[in-house]
């Protein structure tokens, strides 16, 4: 297990960023007070492309693009 600076043992992955070909900024908008509403934008980091979407399923669409299409 990796240790951190003072000697104490830390999780595995913990302190290491994400690739970045997976990292996302998610914004969420305020709904309708029953929570079924997800909106909001998002940024792709390694691309810088941004989208709004207003649906979960539209949320996860561009983001499983996007990460297929990133060089392996």
């Amino acid at each position: 297990m990796a240790k951190d600076r003072d000697g104490m043992a830390k999780p595995a992955g913990f302190g290491v960023p994400p690739a970045t070909e997976q990292a996302f900024v998610v914004e969420l908008r305020g709904g309708p007070a029953d929570g079924t509403a997800l909106a909001g934008r998002v940024e792709h980091i390694a691309s810088g492309a941004v989208t709004h979407f207003r649906t979960l399923p539209e949320l996860v669409a561009f983001m499983r693009r996007l990460v297929e299409e990133a060089p392996r």
